[in-house]
């Protein structure tokens, strides 16, 4: 039984909308610091460039933005 053109399109509709119901449109990153501590018993601290080099592939995986921008982009899509 072969589907027709339309159910492919009301299926991939269907399917796009349900993936963007369970992806995340934002991802909110945190550093707790970033620097060269002389003392960090908790590896909390990043440092420098170590900071750059992941600021470097999120720009190759994604869209870097600022908080406020992701805001604004979630009030447009609303």
């Amino acid at each position: 039984m072969a589907i027709s053109l339309i159910n492919k399109d009301k299926l991939r509709k269907t399917a796009r909308q349900a993936v963007m119901k369970v992806m995340p449109k934002g991802l909110i990153l945190m550093y707790h610091r970033i620097g060269e501590p002389t003392l960090d018993p908790w590896s909390l601290h990043v440092s420098p460039k170590h900071f750059q080099e992941q600021m470097e592939v999120l720009q190759k995986l994604a869209k870097p933005m600022s908080l406020r921008e992701l805001s604004q982009s979630h009030k447009m899509v609303i």
